[in-house]
């Protein structure tokens, strides 16, 4: 695979990660909205839809990265991104369905502030990664 193929797919990759962190910043100012305890089913409705989007962007975005990740040379910074990318996505995703108890402080903290802050680490390490392919002495 030639560079010009494999930078294109990193920024696609960035890209992904950037429409995530935008709905996970949405999400985590309109938080007070979905978390409504008086009508819970619409809650669990607006959360469910909040991660359909965000599963429809992780889908290409895990596909892309693992044939990345067979197509490159050993490169820490790479690989260290891909490998928390692949370690957030599972957090974010099975977190939710397996029922460990959190007091309500770690919960809270967990379901608004954790997707954000991980998407803005993986996005500005993308971007660093994209800046240090253009960096030119």
């Amino acid at each position: 695979m030639d560079f010009e193929t494999k930078l294109y797919i990193i920024i696609v990759i960035v890209i992904l990660i950037t429409l995530r962190t935008f709905i996970d910043l949405f999400y985590s100012t309109n938080f007070k909205q979905y978390d409504n305890k008086e009508d819970q089913a619409k809650a669990d409705k607006a959360y469910d839809q909040y991660m359909y989007v965000k599963s429809f962007l992780d889908v290409p975005l895990v596909l892309l990265s693992i044939f990345l990740l067979f197509n490159i040379n050993f490169n820490v910074k790479l690989y260290s991104f891909i490998f928390f990318s692949f370690f957030y996505i599972f957090i974010d995703h099975y977190l939710e369905y397996l029922d460990i108890p959190f007091d309500e402080n770690s919960a809270y903290f967990i379901e608004r502030y954790f997707p954000l802050l991980a998407d803005l680490i993986l996005l500005i390490s993308g971007l660093y990664i994209i800046f240090k392919i253009f960096y030119v002495k």
